[in-house]
This record gives structure tokens, sequence and C-alpha cells, in this order.
């Protein structure tokens, strides 16, 4: 190193070389170079009936899962998500043990994953919230008992529209996240570019974490390979298609604010050609993650999805959410608001399917209860009763169930499919109500060995010289007082209860004709009579009265009045007047004797006439079908002429019916002081007009003063948006047990039997399409016009409330009110006559109604197995802002042994668990994801992950360490309008008698079972045993030598949402700001990113290591070599080797 030249020049390539690999090093360190985590979801849409029947179908969906089990087992890579239980459930209980045993181990190592397990994937806006509650626990309850496994997500793709009530109650279940799709089109646009199609969805006091589809459900755009046109894989294209796979995906992920986003790969009952799919998605996965270095695709599961983000961006804040996202609509002309109302008597025949499965069930509590305290009577009827029992209750549950769907209640399914619901409703209904009167008989009657036979009242006949006994079954959990109407052919009929006190009646004159339950015509003479009883029964209790009848058929005929008739009666007197009113202490109602409509409404508390311009109108289109209503005009007044107005008057009740060419309206005001406060609507439509689309329009006084909409979803008031810059058809909301209009002054509710599309019209009008009737199909797939062309019968109740003087305690009451009469009007009593005067007791009941809250409701009270000391209770708080605390001891009659308390769906325990969850904007933790588990020393399972299979020993080490709430006490506190799930059992050693001794063997006639069930026979032990244990709800078939595998998932509960903490105004998408949602900031370089395998991270490191190699070498030259640095000073910056100026992006260097 003499020359000090050749010094200098070396010393400036060493120092250059090291300065440029520092710098870029550093560059490659700091900044995290994101890598796209693709998780692709091969999944098939299965709808439980649309185009074609449940059956149907069944054929292509076993096509379907016997293609993707072939396919799984070709490549432990591929992964497939399925969705509900119904069809699964039926394929795999028909496999040879060798294919059952290939799904549980597919199930067992993630590979099938049921991401859903409900029974169906049900509609959003039209089901009772009970009903979407017990379809959802009925295929937990299958997959729990089959496979020991316990989904943890629900996937709802294809709902049309998402209201909130329903994510709340997915989040009582304790289901940790949603993955939902169709969304408003303006509103997904809008969480795209704010990169808010993942947040916290949080509806009263829940929340769930939540995941919008980008582009549908459906495969990305030319990558569904079993459509025709779609070019296969081959070497020749597959650089080309990858390149296009990647390109959609990268734009996929700008809307979204983690490198991770879900892909579905599937559509409508896809992969009949499984191995065209997965070979040909293989080769683009192959070649992706090899030659893309910022990508890599995988098969995945929901779970999986969920589960990998939650562990690799734990920072990660998001959006919340308080609205729901009802009313749907695809783009600016198709709002999805028809289905509200398409097919009325189909949702209302489901609706009456869910009254008898809700009374049946609890008389099956009582029947098992007092067959457990009575052993002659478990002697006697112990097989027969377990055999029917467990067949007819598994049918009745999943008829009821399925038809939850979304292509069922909604009505958007074909003609022949409806016909098909409706039919298993009807059979739903008639296997009730034969299991309904044989278990009231076996309770009720004194004389086991009686041959006496109960029919429904509405089969029934009073004649006359009659004495017969009539039993009340009262489902409802508080005392009720209802109206119950017998037909007679006489009017001499005496109604007196056990100890001979007579019971208030009301006779009345038929003289109209019926035709299944329809008034068709005037008659010229009285043609039978109808009994009218005014009954008040107990809670979850049964009652008998006796009848009986003379052979009288006088009647008070100034009692009954005719006006605008076209026949004359010399029966019944005329009336003349133009107006026809009727009032008890507080209404007064008029109805035109012009058009047979109500004039206005006079609510005697305020003196406010309330007026009723024009009670029915209806639209004319030609462009609505079954999914989207499409008004071109408004609405018109129907134009028809009065046949005749009825009116009646008496001790319990006033009415005026009302019959024009096209309707018959019943409208009824009672005088007992309990029920006086509400107006009785019954509405009798003829077929309507095709092309028509009828709305009901009540009235308000209002002096043109901004007022609400508020419509009831069964759980909530949810306040709507109504304004004039919507489209029309973009102000129907969908209410399925009713609606409010709210002004400060006045209030006017309507509580329904089904779910009807509603809007307010106007300051002054509720307005409710309870009919449609339409010619052509509107383009979403059914290819068929709602020729719907049924008349209808619909039962209301209208309400009108002063609120000048209320205060917030008398709103909260008017609201508790409100549910009370909502499950009055959807579970009425249940009435059976006998043939003869039976020996029965009086009444029966194991429930204290009085020691039960006025704002507590009981959903459920049913057996949680056939035999078994287990039951389920489930208890709704009413009351919208008050906690209730509830003793359950003091609800029954027989003492409680055990409760737990459990999550909704009673999948989970209830409790709290300070987890590490997803996090709000404000980066508060309020959405606790992961579940902490137990974990065995040797395999470390993680016994809450789905598909988990468990040893005994496993068991015992997951429940030694398990918290349940204390058994010693069972008092429970419910948060407002919270739902609480409980399994109880009742202490059999201490239970009281509840049904007497005596009588003989039941006779042949008497068998306790359904012409269709199989009864058991002879004295087969280990069969009745068989029965004893088998499940009723998931009717699970015994196999030989099958491994049973119990699960009880480590999670003691969901989150206690009482200590969330209360958040920001900012940041949230409400309903004041969905339209002005601002862009989600730039969350920056994230340090401790996932660092995926991939070539890019790979050299990452490589440089680090070339860095550290390079220094060390440069160090130990310096030291060794020690040349002379003193001169060979060099300006950095002059020699241009850092231009720091130059760099384009100043804020990537440290």
């Amino acid at each position: 190193y003499t020359c000090k030249f050749v010094d200098k020049l070396f010393f400036e390539m060493i120092s250059s070389i090291v300065y440029i690999i520092l710098f870029v090093s550093l560059l490659f360190m700091v900044v995290h170079v994101e890598s796209l985590e693709v998780f692709l979801m091969a999944h098939s849409h299965i709808d439980q009936g649309w185009l074609s029947t449940v059956n149907e179908y069944r054929s292509d969906v076993y096509t379907i899962l016997d293609a993707v089990t072939r396919e799984l087992q070709k490549n432990g890579e591929r992964k497939f998500v399925w969705g509900e239980v119904l069809y699964f459930k039926d394929w795999f209980e028909m496999q040879p043990e060798s294919i059952k045993k290939i799904m549980r181990h597919l199930i067992e190592t993630k590979r099938f994953e049921i991401c859903h397990g409900g029974y169906i994937e049900n509609d959003y806006a039209n089901p009772s919230y009970t009903s979407v509650v017990n379809q959802m626990t009925l295929g937990y309850e299958y997959l729990k008992d089959r496979f020991g496994i316990t989904p943890r997500f629900a996937w709802d793709i294809d709902p049309f529209g998402y209201g909130g009530r329903i994510a709340s109650l997915y989040a009582q279940m304790g289901i940790d996240a949603l993955v939902i799709n169709r969304v408003h089109w303006k509103i997904k646009q809008q969480m795209k570019n704010a990169k808010g199609l993942e947040f916290i969805w949080e509806i009263g006091n829940h929340q769930i974490f939540t995941n919008v589809l980008h582009t549908h459900y459906s495969a990305p755009k030319g990558f569904d390979f079993e459509n025709g046109g779609v070019p296969h894989i081959s070497s020749h294209n597959l650089g080309q298609r990858a390149n296009v796979l990647v390109s959609e995906l990268r734009n996929r992920a700008n809307h979204y604010q983690t490198d991770h986003i879900l892909v579905p790969f599937g559509d409508d009952f896809k992969f009949k050609r499984a191995s065209t799919q997965y070979d040909n998605m293989d080769q683009l996965i192959t070649y992706i993650n090899k030659n893309i270095p910022d990508v890599h695709i995988r098969y995945a599961t929901v779970g999986e999805y969920f589960d990998s983000l939650r562990k690799n961006h734990p920072k990660v804040s998001y959006p919340v959410v308080k609205h729901d996202f009802l009313p749907y609509a695809d783009n600016e002309d198709s709002y999805w608001t028809g289905h509200f109302s398409t097919l009325p008597n189909l949702k209302r025949i489901i609706r009456k399917g869910e009254a008898q499965l809700n009374s049946v069930e609890r008389l099956t509590t009582y029947t098992k209860l007092a067959m457990s305290t009575n052993d002659k009577l478990r002697s006697m009827f112990g097989k027969e009763i377990i055999s029917s029992l467990n067949e007819n209750l598994v049918n009745i549950r999943q008829n009821v169930a399925v038809v939850q769907h979304h292509d069922s209640i909604t009505g958007t399914c074909r003609k022949h499919v409806a016909n098909d619901y409706t039919s298993r409703m009807q059979q739903a209904i008639g296997r009730s109500k034969n299991l309904s009167k044989k278990m009231i008989k076996l309770i009720m009657d004194k004389d086991m060995s009686s041959s006496t036979v109960l029919s429904p009242i509405e089969d029934k006949v009073i004649t006359q010289n009659l004495k017969t006994t009539l039993v009340i079954h009262n489902p409802v959990a508080h005392s009720k007082t209802q109206l119950i109407k017998l037909k007679s052919e006489t009017s001499d009929v005496k109604v007196t209860d056990e100890q001979g006190h007579a019971v208030k009646i009301q006779v009345v004159p038929r003289i109209f004709e019926e035709q299944n339950g329809y008034i068709k015509a005037i008659s010229d003479s009285v043609v039978g009579f109808d009994v009218y009883l005014l009954v008040t029964v107990r809670g979850l209790s049964l009652q008998s009265l006796t009848i009986e009848s003379g052979s009288s058929k006088l009647f008070e005929k100034n009692a009954f009045e005719l006006f605008a008739s076209k026949k004359k009666m010399a029966a019944v007197k005329e009336g003349y007047e133009n107006t026809v009113s009727i009032k008890n202490s507080v209404y007064e109602v008029a109805v035109s004797s012009t058009t047979g409509y109500i004039m206005h409404v006079i609510h005697k508390y305020s003196g406010v006439k309330h007026p009723y311009p024009h009670m029915f109108t209806e639209y004319h289109t030609q462009n609505s079908g079954s999914y989207i209503f499409r008004p071109r005009d408004s609405p018109s007044q129907i134009q028809n002429s009065v046949n005749y107005i009825y009116k009646i008057s008496g001790e319990l009740f006033d009415q005026i019916i009302s019959n024009t060419d096209r309707l018959t309206s019943v409208i009824t005001l009672l005088k007992h002081s309990s029920i006086s406060e509400s107006i009785l609507l019954e509405l009798q439509l003829a077929t309507i007009p095709g092309n028509t689309e009828m709305l009901l329009n009540l009235g308000l006084k209002n002096g043109n003063k901004p007022s609400t909409l508020m419509t009831f979803d069964g759980l909530n008031f949810m306040k709507r948006k109504i304004s004039n810059d919507q489209p029309e058809a973009g102000r129907f909301y969908p209410a399925p047990a009713g609606a409010m209009l709210r002004s400060d002054t006045y209030s006017l509710t309507l509580i329904n039997d089904h779910t009807m599309g509603v809007t307010s019209k106007g300051s002054d009008q509720l307005n409710a399409m309870i009919h449609r009737r339409l010619n052509r199909d509107d383009g979403r797939g059914m290819a068929q016009g709602n020729q719907d062309d049924s008349p209808l019968i619909t039962n209301l109740i209208l309400t009108y409330e002063d609120l000048s003087k209320s205060t917030s305690k008398d709103i909260i009451n008017d609201f508790v009110q409100y549910h009370s009469l909502s499950h009055g009007l959807n579970f009425p009593f249940q009435c059976y006559m006998s043939d003869e005067k039976a020996n029965f007791r009086s009444s029966f009941t194991l429930f204290n109604d009085n020691a039960l809250p006025k704002d507590l409701a009981v959903t459920s009270f049913d057996a949680l197995d056939t035999v078994g000391n287990q039951y389920v209770l489930r208890l709704h708080n009413l009351n919208p802002s008050i906690s209730r605390t509830i003793d359950l001891n003091t609800l029954f009659s027989l003492p409680l042994m055990k409760v737990q308390r459990k999550t909704l769906n009673l999948a989970w325990n209830f409790g709290k668990k300070e987890l590490q969850g997803f996090k709000k904007r404000d980066g508060s933790v309020v959405f606790e994801f992961t579940k902490q588990m137990m974990q065995s020393n040797s395999d470390s399972q993680n016994t809450g992950e789905m598909g988990v299979f468990l040893s005994d020993e496993a068991m015992e080490k997951a429940n030694a360490g398990r918290h349940l709430l204390s058994l010693e006490t069972f008092s429970y506190t419910i948060a407002p309008s919270d739902i609480a799930s409980f399994i109880i059992s009742f202490s059999e050693e201490e239970a009281p008698t509840l049904i007497e001794t005596g009588g003989t063997a039941v006779t042949k006639d008497d068998k306790f079972e359904d012409d269709s069930a199989t009864i058991v026979s002879g004295d087969d032990d280990e069969e009745f045993l068989r029965l004893l244990h088998q499940p009723a709800r998931s009717q699970r078939p015994p196999t030989k030598k099958e491994e049973t595998f119990k699960f009880e998932p480590d999670i003691d509960s969901i989150i206690d949402r009482s200590k969330v903490p209360k958040r920001p105004n900012k940041n949230i998408l409400d309903d004041s700001s969905i339209n002005t949602i601002g862009k989600i900031p730039d969350l920056g370089f994230d340090l401790y990113g996932k660092s995926s395998v991939n070539i890019l991270h790979t050299f990452r490191v490589y440089l680090f290591v070339l860095v550290i190699c390079v220094s060390v070498a440069g160090c130990l030259w310096l030291i060794l070599m020690k040349p002379n640095l003193t001169a060979q000073y060099i300006d950095m910056t002059d020699s241009g080797m850092l231009d720091i100026n130059g760099l384009s992006d100043k804020s990537k260097i440290v």
C-alpha cells in the first residue's frame, strides 16, 4: 500500500459496497414488505329448496358430497367449506362405515369444515327470532352429538340483506365471527373505498366481528372451471391465467386493511365435478406460490382465515357498525323489498307451525315430568310415549326449521316448491295436534283407562243436547285472557268451570256462509251460531271447562244489525246510518257504510280522532317480482262495492263485519278491562288482480309534525330512516312482529301475525303491504312470476297511545306490552274438545307465573332429550333498558336439582374470560375472538377448535379445569333485551305426585302413537333403553361398534358486554354517517408483521447475514492491516453515493 491512489481507490470501493449493502438491507428490515395472503374457500352454496324442492335437490347435493370426499383424499392441501346440516346429515347417515370414517378424519383434520352449523341458512328479515334460535340449536346439537364439534363461525352468504337481530342472536350463541355478502351496492362500494369490509357489528348489547365478501360468493370471474366457456389450465396458458387471477386478487386486497383476504371458490350447487375444479386450481396455486413472490395462496377454511387474521394482525383496529343492512339493493332500480310481503299465506302457515311446535314441546315437558313422578303411568305408557315423541318431535322440528330458509319464508321459490313447503307445515301442524291431544288426555284424565277422544275445536261443532269437556292450553308463561270461538248448532249453550261457576259467553247468530274460514256470502237465514268465551288461563298451564247445550235456537235480535245489505233479513235488525260505530272504554271505531272501510278511530283517553283517508290502496306494476318491488306510480284507491255490514253488540265485545267485493274486515273491540286497549282487526282478502301490490293504510293524527317509523323484529324496535331522497321501494322495511309510527304526541302500533313490508307515506300514515300478485319474473334466477292467486286471512292488533304526558317509564312499559301482545297473537291458546263429558282435572300447572316479572318471557321450555331429566329453559328480557334478576327456584312447583347457564344455542357454557381479540377503531378490545382451551400434556389438543376429538382421559382433564356457574344458587341476571338459556334438572326424589294413580290398562284404541310413527312393541328392554337415551332433536341413528366422541368445548362463555367501554362517536358507521364514511387511515409500516415463506422474505434474511459477514471482515481488515486513513476523507454527499434528495420516498430512511 505504497501508492496512495490505489489505497484510496480500494477504500472507496470497499466502503461503497458496504454502505450500499447496509442501506438496502436496512430498507428491507425496516419496511414491511407485505405478502398477500389469499385464503381460498372451496365451497358449494346449497339452497334447501328454490327452483326445486328439498327432496328434488338431494341427488345433486349427494353427488357434490361424494365428489368432494373423493377429491380431498387425493391431495392433503385441499380443503372444503360446508354450510348447513340438513343435507349433510342425511348424506352422512346413509354412508357405509368406511366413508363415515373418512369424513370424520377430514373434519378432525380441519380439511372439511362445517362453518355455519345451523340446520339451514335462514333468512334475516322474515323469520321470528325464536325460529332462528331453534333451527340453529337443531343443527348444533347434531354436530356436537355426532362429531363432537361446535362451529365458531357463521357463513351467511345468500340472505337478501341482513337484519341486526340475527347478528345479535349469533353473538349470544357464542359465534365468533360472521361472513355476509348481499349488502346494498352503494354501501358496499363505500366500504371498499374506506377499507371497511371487515368491522365490528354492534347491535344492542352485543357485537360480532363481520367480514363482507368483496365480489359475491362465486369464484373469481373466469375461474369456475365447471362453467362452460371457462378455459381449463394447461402448460400453454398457466402463466397467463395465473397473472389474471393475481391481478384480481391484488385488486380485492386494496379494499381490506390487512394482507389477508378471504376469496370464495364455488357457487350455487358447484363441485359436482370436484376433480375439474381442484385439478385446475391446484396448478394455479402451485405456479403462483413458486413464481410470484409477493402472493401466497392456499386452500383454507373460514376458521383458518379468522384465526390467522387475529394471530398475525393483533394490532389492527376495526370500525364499528351500528346499523343493519336492510333493505338490500343490487342496483339503483332493484330494491329487494318485495319478498317482505311475497306469499303471505306461506309466511302465515309457517308462524302457525311454530306455534304448534311451541305448544307440543311444552306439553312434552309436562308429560315427562308427570311420568317421572308416577310409576304406574310410566309403566303403562312409557314405550309408546317415547317412540311417538321421538319420531314425531324430530319430524316437526325439522320441518319447521327448513322453512326458515332464505328461499322459503321469503316466498322466492317456484310455485311447486312453495306448495311443498306448505305441505310440510300442514304435516307438522297435523302431527303436533295429534301428539298434543293425546298428551293432554294423559295429563288431565283422572281415569287413565277412559276412551275419551279429544279433537281441535276447529274440527268440532257443539250439537244439541250435548255435554262435553273443553281443555285449554296456555303456552305463554304469563296469565292470559283470550276470546275463544266455538261453532254451535244451538244458541242454548252453558259453560262452567270445575266448581260449577258459569263462564261468561256471547252467542252470535251466523248469517253468513263460511268456506275454509273465509266469509263467502250472506245467507237468507241463520245457519248456525258462534259461541264466544272470554277465558283467563294461567301461564304454562292447562284448564278444563264443561260445556252443556240444549236445543233452542233463540237469540236476542236487537243485539245484531245489518247495514247496506243487498239481502233483507227479517231475523236481523236493519240499520240505516251512513256511519257504523262500535266502542268500548278506550276506543270508538267508525266504519263507512259506503266503502266498508274504517273512517276514523277515536282514542278516548286523549279525545283525539285519528282519520283513515284511504284504508286500502294498491300499486299496479309491470316490473315487480318475487324479490324486487319496482313501483312506477303512486298507489291508487281500491274501487269496490259493499255487500253488507254486520254489527254485533254484546257483553264481551262489539264487532263490525264489513264485506266488500275485494275483502272482508272484522273489527273487534273487547270490553274486558285487561284487554280493552287494543283493536283486533281480521282481514279476509279475496284473490287480488295480477300485477297488483296491496297496501293497508293506518292513520295517525299528527298535524304534519315529524314522525318516526320503527319496525318491531320481536327483539327490539328498530328506528328506520324514511327520506324523500330514497327511491320509494327503498323506503320499505321488514316488520316480522310489527311496526310503530311515533310522533312527539301520539303513537300508532301495529302487531302482525306474519312478516310484512312496512313504510310511512307521510308523517300521518303507517302503511303495510299485505299481498302481492305479479305476472313477471324479476330476473333474479326464479324464471317464474309470482302468480299468487290465493286468498288471505291475517290477524292484526292496533293500539294508539297519547305520549304528551308519558314518562320514560311509561314508554318502556308500552314496549313490554307490545312484546306481550305479539306473544299472545302468535302463540294463542290451543283448545281441544272431547266427544263426551270427561273426568278431567280442573287444571294442571308446574309453573308459578306470579313469580315471573311481566318483562320476562319464556321462549323455550322443552325436553333436551326424549326421557332424560334435562330441560331447556330460555328467558327473554323484554325490557330494553333494565336488567332483570330471577331466581329460577321460584318459577316451578318442583325443586330444581341442577342448573347450567348456556349460550343461546346450548353450545357453550356462559361466563367471561379476559382474552386477546379484535379491537375497535379507538383501540379498546371489544370482541374476544379466541377461546382459552385446555390442552393435554402429550398431544396439546386444542379442545375448543372445531373438529378436535377427545378421548375420555382428555375429557376428564378438560372438565377438571372448566368453570361452571355455581349450582348452589339459581339466581341469574339477564341483560336488557337479552335471552338467557339454561339447562335445568328437577329433583325427582323430592317431587310431589303430579298425576293421580288409578284406573286400568289402556285399551288398544288408546295407544299413544301417530299413524305414521313406528311403535315399539313387546318386552324388548334393550330397545326401550335405546329409545330412552336417543336424542329427540337430532335423531341420531344407532350404529354398531361406533366410537362415541364426547365433546364439551372449554369455554365458559361469550363476552360480558356490560364491561365494554363506551365508544366515541367518531369512526362509527351509523345511519347518520353511512353516506359520508371517511377513508380509514393508513397504518404505516408494520415492523412486526407476518413473515411469509416466499423468495422476497428469504432474500431479506440472506442480505442481513451478508451485511454481518462483510462488517466483520471490514473490522478485521482495519485492525490487522492498519491502513493509513488519516488523509483518506471522502465526502459521501459530494460523491453522490448516497443522494438523499434523489430518493422518491424519504419516509423509508431510518
